[in-house]
Protein backbone atom coordinates (compact mmCIF):
# COMPACT_ATOMS: atom_id res chain seq x y z
CA UNK A 1 0.00 0.00 0.00
CA UNK A 2 1.26 3.47 -0.89
CA UNK A 3 2.00 5.60 2.18
CA UNK A 4 3.32 9.05 2.95
CA UNK A 5 5.62 9.38 5.98
CA UNK A 6 5.78 13.07 6.90
CA UNK A 7 7.73 14.08 9.98
CA UNK A 8 6.15 16.16 12.73
CA UNK A 9 8.34 19.07 11.67
CA UNK A 10 7.14 18.76 8.07
CA UNK A 11 3.50 18.74 9.21
CA UNK A 12 4.04 21.81 11.43
CA UNK A 13 5.83 23.60 8.58
CA UNK A 14 2.97 22.78 6.20
CA UNK A 15 0.39 24.06 8.70
CA UNK A 16 2.34 27.32 9.13
CA UNK A 17 2.52 27.80 5.36
CA UNK A 18 -1.23 27.12 5.03
CA UNK A 19 -2.00 29.68 7.81
CA UNK A 20 0.18 32.27 6.10
CA UNK A 21 -1.42 31.56 2.71
CA UNK A 22 -4.89 32.03 4.26
CA UNK A 23 -3.85 35.34 5.85
CA UNK A 24 -2.37 36.57 2.57
CA UNK A 25 -5.57 35.60 0.76
CA UNK A 26 -7.68 37.57 3.30
CA UNK A 27 -5.63 40.71 2.69
CA UNK A 28 -5.98 40.16 -1.06
CA UNK A 29 -9.76 39.81 -0.63
CA UNK A 30 -10.14 43.09 1.29
CA UNK A 31 -7.55 45.14 -0.61
CA UNK A 32 -10.06 46.27 -3.24
CA UNK A 33 -12.25 47.92 -0.57
CA UNK A 34 -9.46 50.08 0.86
CA UNK A 35 -8.75 53.70 -0.09
CA UNK A 36 -7.24 56.91 1.22
CA UNK A 37 -5.65 56.64 4.63
CA UNK A 38 -5.80 53.09 6.03
CA UNK A 39 -5.17 51.95 9.61
CA UNK A 40 -4.15 48.29 9.96
CA UNK A 41 -4.74 47.77 13.66
CA UNK A 42 -2.85 44.89 15.31
CA UNK A 43 -0.73 44.61 12.16
CA UNK A 44 1.69 42.14 13.71
CA UNK A 45 4.91 42.03 11.68
CA UNK A 46 3.42 44.13 8.87
CA UNK A 47 3.06 41.80 5.89
CA UNK A 48 -0.68 42.56 5.60
CA UNK A 49 -0.09 46.30 5.46
CA UNK A 50 2.56 45.68 2.82
CA UNK A 51 0.12 43.58 0.78
CA UNK A 52 -2.44 46.40 0.85
CA UNK A 53 -0.01 49.12 -0.23
CA UNK A 54 -0.01 48.24 -3.92
CA UNK A 55 -3.67 49.29 -4.23
CA UNK A 56 -3.42 52.66 -6.08
CA UNK A 57 -6.51 53.96 -4.23
CA UNK A 58 -4.55 53.86 -0.96
CA UNK A 59 -2.55 56.98 -0.18
CA UNK A 60 -1.07 55.84 3.15
CA UNK A 61 -1.17 52.81 5.45
CA UNK A 62 -0.33 52.94 9.13
CA UNK A 63 0.23 49.57 10.76
CA UNK A 64 -0.12 49.66 14.54
CA UNK A 65 0.72 46.93 17.01
CA UNK A 66 1.39 46.67 20.74
CA UNK A 67 4.53 44.56 20.35
CA UNK A 68 7.72 46.57 19.77
CA UNK A 69 9.62 43.59 18.34
CA UNK A 70 6.91 43.10 15.70
CA UNK A 71 6.95 46.80 14.81
CA UNK A 72 10.75 46.77 14.52
CA UNK A 73 10.50 43.82 12.14
CA UNK A 74 7.73 45.51 10.14
CA UNK A 75 9.78 48.70 9.78
CA UNK A 76 12.81 46.71 8.67
CA UNK A 77 11.01 44.40 6.25
CA UNK A 78 7.85 46.14 4.97
CA UNK A 79 8.14 49.92 5.33
CA UNK A 80 7.63 51.72 2.02
CA UNK A 81 7.04 55.32 0.93
CA UNK A 82 3.35 54.92 1.87
CA UNK A 83 3.45 52.17 4.53
CA UNK A 84 4.45 53.11 8.07
CA UNK A 85 4.47 51.22 11.37
CA UNK A 86 4.22 52.32 14.98
CA UNK A 87 3.88 50.79 18.41
CA UNK A 88 0.68 51.82 20.16
CA UNK A 89 -2.13 50.27 22.18
CA UNK A 90 -5.74 50.38 21.00
CA UNK A 91 -6.50 52.44 24.11
CA UNK A 92 -4.12 55.20 23.01
CA UNK A 93 -4.54 55.37 19.23
CA UNK A 94 -6.36 58.54 18.12
CA UNK A 95 -5.42 59.44 14.51
CA UNK A 96 -8.24 59.61 11.94
CA UNK A 97 -8.30 57.32 8.89
CA UNK A 98 -10.68 56.60 5.99
CA UNK A 99 -10.51 52.82 6.47
CA UNK A 100 -9.79 50.67 9.50
CA UNK A 101 -8.60 47.11 8.83
CA UNK A 102 -8.70 44.66 11.70
CA UNK A 103 -8.10 41.08 10.64
CA UNK A 104 -8.15 38.40 13.34
CA UNK A 105 -7.88 40.94 16.14
CA UNK A 106 -11.19 41.27 17.95
CA UNK A 107 -11.14 37.73 19.37
CA UNK A 108 -7.83 38.61 21.11
CA UNK A 109 -9.14 41.74 22.86
CA UNK A 110 -10.26 41.27 26.46
CA UNK A 111 -12.35 44.47 26.61
CA UNK A 112 -14.55 44.65 23.50
CA UNK A 113 -15.81 48.10 24.54
CA UNK A 114 -12.23 49.42 24.41
CA UNK A 115 -11.94 47.98 20.90
CA UNK A 116 -15.20 49.66 19.85
CA UNK A 117 -14.08 52.94 21.47
CA UNK A 118 -10.84 52.83 19.46
CA UNK A 119 -12.84 52.41 16.24
CA UNK A 120 -15.09 55.32 17.19
CA UNK A 121 -12.04 57.53 17.97
CA UNK A 122 -10.41 56.69 14.62
CA UNK A 123 -13.79 57.48 13.03
CA UNK A 124 -13.24 55.63 9.73
CA UNK A 125 -15.79 55.73 6.94
CA UNK A 126 -15.21 52.00 6.40
CA UNK A 127 -14.37 49.21 8.89
CA UNK A 128 -13.16 45.83 7.65
CA UNK A 129 -12.74 43.13 10.24
CA UNK A 130 -12.49 39.38 10.43
CA UNK A 131 -12.74 36.75 13.12
CA UNK A 132 -13.09 32.97 13.50
CA UNK A 133 -16.69 31.88 12.96
CA UNK A 134 -16.26 28.77 15.06
CA UNK A 135 -15.40 28.08 18.66
CA UNK A 136 -11.67 28.65 19.04
CA UNK A 137 -11.08 29.65 22.67
CA UNK A 138 -10.76 26.03 23.74
CA UNK A 139 -7.70 25.39 21.56
CA UNK A 140 -6.17 28.86 21.13
CA UNK A 141 -5.01 30.30 24.44
CA UNK A 142 -4.74 33.78 22.90
CA UNK A 143 -8.42 33.97 21.96
CA UNK A 144 -10.56 35.67 24.61
CA UNK A 145 -13.91 35.40 22.80
CA UNK A 146 -15.89 33.18 20.49
CA UNK A 147 -17.92 35.67 18.46
CA UNK A 148 -20.67 35.65 15.89
CA UNK A 149 -21.74 38.25 13.33
CA UNK A 150 -24.67 39.53 15.39
CA UNK A 151 -22.40 40.30 18.34
CA UNK A 152 -20.16 42.38 16.07
CA UNK A 153 -23.13 44.24 14.54
CA UNK A 154 -24.45 44.99 18.03
CA UNK A 155 -21.03 46.21 19.18
CA UNK A 156 -20.56 48.60 16.23
CA UNK A 157 -23.88 50.46 16.38
CA UNK A 158 -22.49 53.55 14.61
CA UNK A 159 -21.87 51.40 11.54
CA UNK A 160 -23.99 49.50 9.02
CA UNK A 161 -22.95 46.06 7.84
CA UNK A 162 -22.83 46.18 4.03
CA UNK A 163 -20.98 43.00 3.10
CA UNK A 164 -20.13 39.72 4.72
CA UNK A 165 -17.65 37.28 3.19
CA UNK A 166 -16.34 33.91 4.28
CA UNK A 167 -13.00 32.22 3.93
CA UNK A 168 -12.90 28.75 5.41
CA UNK A 169 -13.72 29.24 9.12
CA UNK A 170 -13.23 33.03 9.05
CA UNK A 171 -15.94 35.68 8.65
CA UNK A 172 -14.98 38.98 7.01
CA UNK A 173 -17.35 41.89 7.68
CA UNK A 174 -17.36 45.26 5.94
CA UNK A 175 -19.14 48.18 7.62
CA UNK A 176 -19.83 51.74 6.52
CA UNK A 177 -20.40 54.59 8.91
CA UNK A 178 -24.02 55.57 9.47
CA UNK A 179 -24.81 59.12 8.35
CA UNK A 180 -24.57 61.50 11.31
CA UNK A 181 -28.17 62.71 10.88
CA UNK A 182 -29.79 59.52 9.70
CA UNK A 183 -33.56 59.56 10.22
CA UNK A 184 -35.08 56.63 12.06
CA UNK A 185 -36.82 55.07 9.06
CA UNK A 186 -38.45 52.43 11.21
CA UNK A 187 -40.66 55.04 12.93
CA UNK A 188 -42.33 55.88 9.62
CA UNK A 189 -43.27 52.34 8.58
CA UNK A 190 -47.07 51.90 8.53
Amino acid sequence: MERIYPTRDKIEESLAIKRLDNHIERYQIIKRYCYGSVLDIACGVGYGSYLLQNNPDIEMIVGVDLDQESIDYANQEYKTDKTFFEKCSINDYKAKHNVLVSLETIEHIEDLNAYRDMIYRVDPELVILSFPNKKSTHFNKYHKHDLNSQQIVTLLQKYILVKQLYQHDITIMIFVQKPKKMPNIFDTIV
